[in-house]
């Protein structure tokens, strides 16, 4: 398949160990690092701002080099080659993980590795960096053979196979040094990180990564061999299941919803969030496309997450959390920072965390109901949280909320449609579970509301002048996320409601080859590009209603607006084609991967899949 080149944008790859990540440009710059985690404080952040972000580069200069990049095959290794008339330079980027018996142990640190593969070259290498998004400035020391760079309370230290003792630029404030490599030549760096100071007397200027290397390659390729997929979008698949694996945080089962914060979704415009944290929804999404491909551990480690966040926190249930658990979100705006593309403010924290959002109680519990009903044991404690959940719906569920696209403003804090469909879902598959563990008094009381939700669903979630559901009870707009309907099995994808929504849908969303999440202005004004994830939710649904063709051209329009190794953020500019919006974004490869299974079981002969799990009955009711 073609790809369609975008404008420029996103050219990142991205490296990681499971706790946090970093993007390496084109020209093998880390422009964005946070440690230790991916929710801490940034140590470069050029993708913010190029004047004072910070930026870890490794390139060859002089001649005119032209560069390509592409990941080691089934690994999360980065691989950027410059060529020249010349010379060709080979630059290997990767956050050394590996197995070890009963646990995967990620190492604090960042490897690269220059090699010369034809001709001479002059290497420059640039380790600039700007603790704490930017508001500390780095003091520098050098002791036995390395480098200390601090900020507060953030540490790195540079070894390198090459000397690096008269690196230290007094002028720029940062660690500048060029080196003459000849063909065959390879230099090897080391950054170690932490958040206090680093025992450097082990260190005596001898670096080597090729054990730390063949060691990660292989645990991603070993991570990798357990997926269950084999049909005509394999690599993508494997690429969007490698993401999600990297977006994982292993010490809690957390999911991160991107690697970044405030990468605009629409590029000029203040719609600049914060994605660095676990939402319940998205990071259910995550292991429900992972759970589908046979990658069942990252299942239970969220269902082992949800379990003790949401066994902390008691009632008062956040619709997201950082890393570890922990529930401050204070948002701040850094207005030190001129934004990406200049677009501001740049944000920490979200104040989305404490909004009334009833649809992520659906997607957390259908998730559940999947991993316990599929494999594996339901504990009594699983159960209780699963239980307060339900009862949690089962108590607002007729509450107006600020829906799954977290408008703010207090006016739009609405009866949405999709919502009330959540809210089914998550009553619907607590009555599958509570047959499962014999709780009759549940059943019947749970088996009653859910009827109620779905009578108040059809009776004013339906616009009967405009004959389509629409965003929201109060609202005759159109929303993308009603998409969930079939997919959850709130309603089959041919009943003629439903083929009249959809109809509307695209009439009402679509901008180009693309529709948008909804047509209602926000609290930020008009909404115009594209989010990724709706378009491959209605290619989901013309599959399951027969139309193959037509899902499968708009599933492979989507393919061909991913970056240069298939990497994919929230949103398309329908204009220009440029992604948009925080990045790589764990919601549009879920359902990259939800969708090139639904279009495969199409390709095999299959008259008309009827989900897109892989087995049929799991997003049916409970009275099935």
């Amino acid at each position: 398949m073609a790809k369609t080149q975008t404008t420029a944008g996103l050219d990142y790859g991205i490296i990681g160990n499971c706790e946090t990540a970093a993007l390496v440009s084109k020209d093998a710059s880390i422009d964005w690092f946070c440690f230790p985690r991916f929710d801490s404080p940034s140590a470069f952040g050029k993708l913010l701002d190029t004047k004072v972000g910070g930026f870890f580069s490794l390139r060859p200069i002089g001649k005119k080099f032209w560069s390509k990049q592409e990941y080691v095959e089934d690994t999360n290794v980065l691989k950027t080659t410059f060529v020249s008339d010349e010379a060709e330079v080979e630059v290997v980027d990767f956050m050394p993980i590996f197995s070890e018996p009963y646990r995967t142990r990620p190492l604090q640190r960042i490897c690269r590795t220059v090699t010369v593969i034809r001709g001479t070259a002059n290497i420059e290498m640039i380790m600039a960096p700007a603790f704490d998004y930017a508001r500390a400035n780095p003091k520098f020391e050098f002791r036995n053979g390395v480098w200390l760079a601090r900020g507060e309370g953030q540490t790195f230290i540079l070894s390198a196979s090459g000397k690096l003792v008269d690196a230290y630029d007094e002028k720029a404030d940062r660690l500048e040094k060029t080196y003459k490599l000849k063909e065959g030549e390879q230099i090897d760096f080391v950054l170690g990180y932490r958040r206090n100071l680093f025992d450097v007397t082990q260190f005596d200027g001898t670096v080597d990564n090729a054990d730390l290397l063949a060691k990660t390659i292989h645990f991603w390729k070993q991570w990798l061999w357990k997926l269950e997929y084999d049909g005509p979008y394999l690599n993508v698949v494997k690429r969007s299941a490698l993401v999600l694996k990297l977006l994982t945080f292993a010490p809690s089962g957390a999911v991160v919803a991107a690697a970044t914060t405030s990468i605009p979704e629409e590029v000029g415009t203040p719609r600049t969030w914060d994605y660095r944290y676990c939402w319940l929804r998205d990071a259910s999404f995550t292991v429900d496309a992972l759970f589908n491909v046979g990658l069942y551990s990252e299942a239970l480690a969220f269902m082992h997450w949800v379990r003790e966040t949401i066994m902390d926190a008691g009632p008062e249930i956040q619709i997201m959390y950082r890393v570890d658990g922990t529930e401050e979100m204070t948002e701040l705006k850094l207005d030190h920072l001129a934004g990406y593309k200049n677009s501001v403010p740049v944000r920490i924290g979200n104040r989305a965390a404490n909004q009334l959002q009833l649809d992520a109680f659906g997607e957390v519990i259908d998730v559940a109901a999947v991993v316990f009903e599929e494999k594996h044991y339901l504990s009594p404690d699983m159960w209780q949280v699963i239980r307060d959940l339900v009862e949690v719906i089962c108590k607002f569920w007729r509450e107006p909320d600020n829906g799954i696209w977290e408008l703010h403003d207090e006016k739009f804090k609405l009866n949405y449609t999709s919502s009330k469909v959540m809210s089914w879902v998550a009553v619907d598959r607590g009555v599958r579970l509570a047959k499962r563990m014999k709780d009759d008094n549940r059943i019947k009381r749970w088996t009653t509301i859910r009827e109620e939700i779905k009578e108040d669903i059809l009776t004013h979630g339906w616009n009967k002048e405009k004959q389509s559901f629409t965003i929201a009870y109060e609202k005759d707009e159109m929303d993308a996320s009603l998409l969930h309907m079939p997919l959850f099995g709130f309603l089959e994808p041919n009943d003629p409601k439903m083929k009249k929504t959809v109809k509307r849908i695209i009439e009402e969303l679509s901008r180009g080859d693309f529709i948008t999440r909804y047509n209602m202005p926000d609290d930020q004004g008009e909404t115009n590009n594209a989010m990724i994830i709706c378009n491959l939710w209605l290619a989901q649904v013309l599959a399951l209603q027969g139309k193959y063709d037509d899902a499968r051209r708009r599933f492979e329009k989507i393919l061909e607006r991913g970056n240069h190794v298939d990497l994919f953020s929230e949103d398309i500019d329908p204009k220009t084609g440029e992604l948009t919006g925080n990045f790589p974004q764990a919601y549009t490869h879920i359902a990259i991967i939800n969708t090139a299974i639904l279009l495969n079981k199409s390709t095999k002969g299959s008259k008309k899949p009827k989900t897109q799990r892989p087995t049929a009955a799991k997003r049916t009711s409970a009275k099935a």
